[in-house]
């Protein structure tokens, strides 16, 4: 147990109770003497007096003399109280002094350790013998007060001992100190490196396997018992590495970094992650290890892409790439150009990426790493769904999933889960692409993996919100921007703003949802990210169409197609260009809508993009109904049978209330009611402000019949 006010100097009686309550012995009270004489020889310190009553405790012939005499103080105690630290450090001689050579040996062991505390397998390495064995030492050193067990299965010495204990350490030569805080090392990090394998995105790699000595293994089955061992040992594993700098132990130095980046990352220690990969780097610097340094700068890399310093880590990427060409280690360059391809996208790079990751992948295939492979592919088959090319981003997506469930990497198979669900979710393929998103947003939080969650809970959001469950999607998102939050991430904060925006939007909540959108842009344009501004400015045009203001939308949207068409984002600019036809439309601006429209249809078709077709093909039967140019209602059908299979309830909305508003035109007004009142009951369940204006089109019906229900079903329903 710890010792509660171990620093303290007690009044006289609070030392004698303490010592009677620590003896346990009936021949000692409170009110005697010798106690009184033996609590002043601790200097009335708590520790002192615990390790003065463990040593009685133990060798009751120590303080008596003749079977039927009295205590007796043994002689030359001091005629005044020592000092607290004195006090302490003679206690703790006396007791070493009584111990076996196991327990001593164990003490000293335990007086070279790094860190604040050790369990009982990393004892064992200390000392290199069993974890039975030792246990039981522990065990009685615990009873001795000379260790304490603040939790179950943690051991310390008290802080006031530290310095005594490491003094006696020394009392081993210098080669049987440094064997033993090398297995320690080894230990930490054969063990970290099995914990990480659960985590992890890319393999450690070492010049030999690290697996820890089978008894001295602890239990890292799965993904959440790996979580709970870096919990526990994180304090020892950071020191380790300090101390491994300090000491020139250049292989812990570099490896025990790299084996708790995953877990760092996926928590969102980044700031604590930095600060030990530049030790590992300025170690390998020092050492002229150029692996170790290569190691050190992908990962340093890959926390600047995730801070928002894409800059710094297409620097640090290069670097580590030149590293591993002068080195022919293929498999390090592939994980270089991964690191690169993955920055190219974040600056809306596509085509370039598109370039890179096919030359990581490459090089993967060639060392046969089927690890990297997967890596490969998923980073390949993302910058492919960037660009609208969502076959070839599937036929990369699906084997890397594949592979990633032979190997066990959950890690991955949540990657590949999400990238396979957005694809999803541009081709039509919504509840399968649900799926999906669940399936990685569970992966990332049974590894811990608090960036994945995010985005995995992100992309859930945004396709609820297409499907018309806005309060689930601001729910996901609400969830995914706390997380954003915690982490630091301004560009994961403000993807989900823009989302946010959407659903508000949709809402009607104009006042939230122009905040939301402004934050945003201000957020992305002043990190550079260009497609994120161009997001922006999308949701702040829709944003000034639905205020009244198509004139502001048109010139808005205008650059916002121009920006897409040059990023080469073929799906945002299908959008853009809907909402701009529509926009234009407003404005009375009839032809060029016409072709803004007939150009986003062209493309959300090749980009077999169902829901983008649909939403194009209600605003185009919403033109052609306005200008009379031709008759909408085959582009109209098409926009309900669209969204009825994917399902879009509020782009089925638009498209019964359109249909319902034709029939009306021509004079048919129970035709047209019927149509209505059905797009009526989708926009009340949705809760969108289109119930009014639907309300007020049946309203301004001529007198007739009130159909509460439809006598029939809607035509084209059941098709």
């Amino acid at each position: 147990m710890p010792f509660p006010g171990a620093t303290d100097v007690l009044a006289p009686r609070e030392a004698a109770r303490l010592f009677v309550a620590e003896a346990g012995l009936p021949e000692f009270a409170e009110e005697d003497p010798v106690v009184a004489e033996l609590v002043t020889s601790c200097g009335h310190q708590p520790l002192a007096i615990r390790l003065t009553a463990a040593r009685l405790r133990h060798q009751p012939s120590w303080f008596l003399g003749a079977p039927t005499a009295g205590p007796a103080v043994p002689a030359g105690r001091p005629a005044a109280p020592p000092t607290a630290p004195a006090a302490v450090a003679a206690a703790f001689h006396r007791a070493y002094r009584d111990l076996t050579l196991p327990q001593q040996r164990l003490l000293r062991r335990i007086g070279l350790i790094p860190g604040p505390d050790l369990d009982v397998l990393a004892a064992a390495a200390l000392v290199d013998s069993d974890p039975p064995t030792v246990g039981r030492l522990l065990d009685s050193l615990v009873d001795r007060r000379l260790v304490e067990e603040p939790t179950r299965g943690r051991y310390r010495v008290p802080e006031l001992l530290h310095e005594p204990a490491r003094v006696l350490a020394f009392a081993d030569g210098p080669n049987t100190r440094a064997a033993a805080i090398n297995r320690l090392l080894d230990h930490y990090l054969a063990c970290a490196a099995a914990a990480d394998r659960h985590l992890a995105r890319r393999p450690l790699r070492a010049a030999g396997p690290l697996t820890p000595a089978p008894d001295r293994a602890p239990d890292l089955s799965t993904p959440e018992r790996a979580i709970a061992w870096m919990q526990s040992e994180y304090e020892n594993l950071q020191a380790a590495v300090e101390f491994a700098v300090r000491h020139g132990r250049h292989t812990h130095a570099a490896l025990l970094p790299t084996a708790l980046h995953a877990y760092l990352r996926g928590r969102g220690h980044w700031q604590e992650a930095r600060v030990l990969h530049r030790l590992a780097l300025d170690s390998a610097i020092l050492a002229g290890h150029r692996p170790g340094r290569a190691e050190a700068l992908l990962n340093l890399g890959e926390l600047d892409g995730l801070t928002g310093e894409p800059t710094a880590a297409e620097h640090r990427f290069s670097q580590a790439l030149e590293l591993y060409r002068g080195l022919a280690d293929r498999t390090g360059e592939a994980y270089a150009l991964s690191g690169l391809g993955r920055i190219q996208e974040s600056q809306s790079r596509y085509e370039a990426a598109v370039g890179t990751h096919q030359a990581a992948l490459h090089l993967h295939l060639a060392d046969g790493d089927r690890l990297g492979q997967a890596a490969a592919m998923v980073g390949l088959g993302r910058a492919q769904r960037a660009l609208g090319d969502h076959p070839q981003a599937t036929q990369n997506l699906q084997p890397a999933l594949e592979l990633f469930d032979s190997l066990n990497i959950r890690s991955g198979r949540a990657d590949a889960n999400l990238g396979l669900g957005v694809v999803g979710e541009l081709t039509g393929q919504y509840r399968a692409a649900a799926a999906r998103h669940w399936e990685a947003v569970n992966l990332y939080v049974a590894i811990g993996d608090r960036p994945g969650q995010a985005d995995a809970l992100s992309a859930l959001g945004r396709l609820q919100q297409l499907m018309g469950q806005y309060a689930a999607a601001v729910g996901n998102h609400g969830e995914a921007l706390e997380i954003y939050r915690a982490l630091g991430s301004d560009e994961g904060r403000a993807d989900i703003l823009l989302l946010l925006g959407d659903a508000h939007l949709a809402l009607g909540e104009t006042d939230r949802a122009e905040r939301e959108f402004t934050t945003a842009l201000e957020l992305h344009r002043g990190a550079g990210r260009r497609r994120g501004e161009l997001d922006a400015l999308a949701g702040l045009a829709r944003l000034d169409h639905a205020a009244g203001r198509p004139g502001a939308a048109v010139e808005r949207l205008s650059g916002v197609v121009s920006g897409y068409h040059e990023l080469g984002l073929r799906s945002g600019q299908a959008r853009a260009l809907a909402a701009l036809g529509d926009a234009q439309r407003s404005t009375g601006a009839y032809e060029p809508a016409l072709q803004s429209l007939w150009r986003a249809l062209s493309l959300c078709r090749d980009l077999q993009d169902p829901g983008a077709e649909a939403q194009t093909l209600n605003l185009l039967g919403r033109l052609l109904a306005e200008t009379g140019w031709s008759n909408p209602r085959t582009h109209v059908a098409h926009a309900l049978d669209l969204a009825r299979a994917l399902p879009l309830p509020h782009q089925e909305m638009l498209a019964l209330e359109q249909t319902g508003a034709g029939f009306c035109a021509q004079g048919e007004r129970v035709e047209g009611e019927i149509w209505l009142r059905s797009a009526l009951g989708i926009a009340d369940r949705l809760g969108t402000p289109d119930a009014e204006r639907i309300r007020a089109r049946l309203d301004a019906l001529a007198p007739g019949p009130v159909l509460v229900a439809r006598p029939e079903p809607v035509p084209g329903e059941n098709d």
